[in-house]
């Protein structure tokens, strides 16, 4: 039973990791694009020092904005897909927990059962021996 267990949260703990490991990989893209939009900004010989400022101020504004609602839409999808992740652990072990209950329910008076029918059977067959053969309804 622990093993099983033990497998279940094993599976939780790995589709944990891979939603963790997508959502940084779409929290560093969206790092990568603020990057490039200031080197970008940076890189353009037309603009001033003073409006390369301003832009890049604005862009990184902007894109800070985007990062953050990024960062909570993702925050909030990784907390559902592992409460999500979590339940079904949950229902599984629920599960095998149940099965198991009822096997102990079931299975515990079987010995009892057995050593029952067997005494009784004994108990009928030297009955039965012990009559006369007179007194026996053919």
């Amino acid at each position: 039973m622990e093993q099983r267990i033990d497998a279940f949260r094993q599976d939780r703990a790995k589709k944990q990791a891979a939603i963790e490991a997508r959502i940084k990989q779409q929290l560093d893209e969206e790092q990568k694009k603020l990057n490039e939009a200031t080197a970008k900004i940076q890189q353009d010989e037309s603009l001033s020092f003073l409006q390369k400022l301003q832009q890049s101020s604005q862009e990184a504004s902007d894109a800070q904005a985007r990062f953050d609602r990024q960062q909570e839409k993702l925050s909030k999808e990784l907390k559902r897909e592992i409460d999500a992740a979590k339940a079904v652990e949950q229902r599984q072990i629920s599960s095998l927990e149940s099965s198991i209950r009822y096997l102990a329910i079931f299975l515990a008076p079987l010995p009892a059962v057995l050593l029952g029918i067997s005494v009784l059977t004994i108990r009928k067959m030297n009955e039965n021996r012990l009559i006369r053969p007179d007194r026996k309804v053919h």
